[in-house]
């Protein structure tokens, strides 16, 4: 995506579609960010349980695909999707930013850390 977000009046438009794995979508913080992700992208396919992710982003089909994963599941949702053609991009949505570096080197599609996603909301998504 955006090579740098902030500091930036460029905006890079990029085509894709949005899913989100966090186990905590339903806090009222998550739900304000939601929001921000259908005002901002149009639509966010949204998981709570890996599991179901893992095969449902599998089945998925489409010609780009950005996804948003908690801390908790990056590491097990990486080793399970990481060489899907259509995946684009994973943002890790988590604080322990050193925690993950170690997939940033592993998996090259892991290209950004979010310490807030009102970071990732800056970059313009247009979905198909």
């Amino acid at each position: 995506m955006a090579e740098s977000l902030e500091g930036s009046s460029e905006m890079k438009t990029i085509y894709l579609n949005l899913a989100w794995l966090d186990a905590n979508i339903p806090s009222a913080e998550n739900q304000n960010t939601l929001r921000r992700f259908h005002k901002n992208f149009g639509r966010c396919r949204t998981f709570h349980d890996l599991n179901k992710a893992t095969i449902s982003l599998k089945q998925f089909s489409s010609s780009r695909l950005a996804i948003v994963v908690s801390g908790q599941f990056a590491k097990a949702l990486m080793e399970n999707i990481h060489d899907m053609s259509d995946l684009e991009s994973v943002y890790i949505y988590c604080g322990k930013v050193d925690l993950h570096r170690p997939l940033q080197q592993t998996y090259s599609k892991v290209n950004l850390d979010i310490l807030s996603l009102k970071i990732f909301c800056k970059v313009k998504i247009c979905l198909d």
